[in-house]
């Protein structure tokens, strides 16, 4: 899929243009006001469905389900305003944004205007705004992780030279915290401008079938363990990771949770919900036997086992959940 601000044209010119690029693509597309503004979400019907889409002056968002996949969220494309009367409403906007994010996995992606540290500009006046100080304080309280782009930093300049040149880190993807529960690991990278002042990022989404198939769920019964937090944040500490970006290093350390966690749980309390499964097939197939055969002592101490077996599954889910 691709995300575009400043697109310059009609929703109905765009959808002219896009058809001529990338045949059979859907386009949802907000109209530039005279030679200004425009923003648009374009995808292909055969990898991704879209649905329910929205806009406002900042933003268009819509919902996405992966085809043949379980993965479902929601996609955010931002364009933050560059004049500074309008950034008060459009950091309101993202901190509405991001309680709508506490549950569920969401990709913001776009033109944010705004740099979070000293770090993501060169050049220019040395100091933070009260606007790029909250922007900063958004993401840290949000919990959305800063994908980090790893070959390049800054996504902006003004095109001078020498002492004259300003470059900052304008454009970024901001996703939740729920992609590492869905797995898969999450790179970006900055492509080559064609010519904008402004250089183009792209978000990598990677995973095997098997993650997808067999989503990483957490288990409310693990919380009633007591040793539990002591040994999250004992495997926390110890998981030895490579070096790379923040993003990358996060996704490792999380990766080796998982494993330890899944380990964990199998050594303690091995599956409890497929073992409930295999008694219910067990009684059942004890069943058809008793109907075909007629019922005896033995099929009979076997139901009663069967039917303890199950009874005690069900205790031990009461008790977890």
């Amino acid at each position: 899929m691709l995300f575009l601000q400043e697109t310059k044209c009609s929703s109905e010119s765009l959808e002219g243009y896009s058809q001529r690029i990338w045949k059979g693509c859907r386009v949802l597309a907000t109209d530039a006001k005279g030679m200004s503004g425009g923003m648009a979400i374009l995808w292909h019907p055969s990898r991704i469905n879209l649905t329910t889409g929205r806009a406002n002056n900042f933003s268009i968002t819509m919902d996405f389900a992966l085809e043949g996949t379980n993965v479902k969220g929601t996609l955010v494309n931002i364009y933050g305003p560059s004049a500074f009367p309008q950034k008060q409403s459009f950091l309101s906007f993202l901190r509405w944004q991001a309680e709508q994010a506490s549950e569920g996995l969401w990709v913001l992606g776009g033109d944010f205007n705004l740099i979070t540290s000293l770090s993501e500009k060169k050049g220019g006046r040395r100091d933070l705004d009260k606007f790029q100080e909250a922007f900063g304080e958004i993401i840290t309280r949000s919990g959305f992780l800063d994908v980090e782009t790893g070959n390049g930093w800054f996504t902006w300049n003004n095109k001078r030279g020498g002492g004259h040149l300003v470059a900052s880190r304008l454009d970024r993807f901001l996703v939740s915290d729920e992609v590492s529960v869905v797995g898969g690991g999450i790179t970006a990278s900055v492509l080559p401008s064609a010519g904008s002042d402004h250089w183009p990022i792209s978000l990598q989404w990677d995973w095997s079938s098997e993650a997808l198939r067999k989503p990483f769920r957490f288990e409310q019964f693990w919380l009633e363990h007591k040793d539990f937090k002591d040994l999250v944040a004992q495997w926390w500490k110890e998981a030895i990771i490579p070096e790379g970006t923040k993003m990358f290093c996060m996704q490792k350390k999380l990766q080796a949770l998982k494993i330890k966690i899944r380990e964990w749980n199998r050594d303690h309390f091995g599956n409890i919900f497929q073992e409930k499964e295999q008694v219910k097939k067990d009684l059942e197939a004890l069943y058809r036997q008793g109907m075909a055969l007629g019922w005896d002592d033995e099929l009979r101490v076997q139901e009663r086992n069967l039917l303890e077996q199950l009874e005690g599954r069900e205790r031990q889910e009461e008790v977890y959940w």
